[in-house]
């Protein structure tokens, strides 16, 4: 789990996250922020999708990792991704596949909203 301390960006006071809605107020000059959370729905998705693009070129050595070390190979590219390391990404892609880099970046980059990502 990773923790974030929130931070006023009007005064740079410490705000406590909201424990039923998504909206943030700092206590001492009022100012509000909307709290984007992520949906585990869409993250699921994302993990199925990613899923299928690893296990599906004819040389890639994915599919004959265990259960636990496939979730975890994927969790592990939904946090580079997230954390905007896309080369480590793309490492790790490599490392579990057996691919070479061309075909590393090739999946990489059918993952959805992976060239917002990386564009940002």
């Amino acid at each position: 789990m990773k923790i974030i301390r929130l931070l006023c960006e009007a005064c740079g006071a410490a705000i406590s996250s909201p424990q039923e809605n998504s909206l943030l107020q700092c206590p001492y000059c009022g100012s509000q922020y909307l709290v984007e959370t992520a949906s585990p729905a869409g993250q699921e998705g994302l993990a199925k999708t990613i899923h299928q693009l690893l296990i599906s070129p004819k040389d890639s050595k994915f599919g004959r990792l265990n259960q636990y070390s496939q979730d975890k190979v994927i969790d592990d590219v939904i946090t580079q991704l997230q954390d905007h390391r896309y080369v480590e990404a793309i490492r790790i892609i490599r490392k579990y596949t057996g691919l070479g880099l061309a075909e590393a970046k090739d999946i990489a980059d059918q993952i959805p909203g992976w060239g917002q990502l990386a564009d940002g």
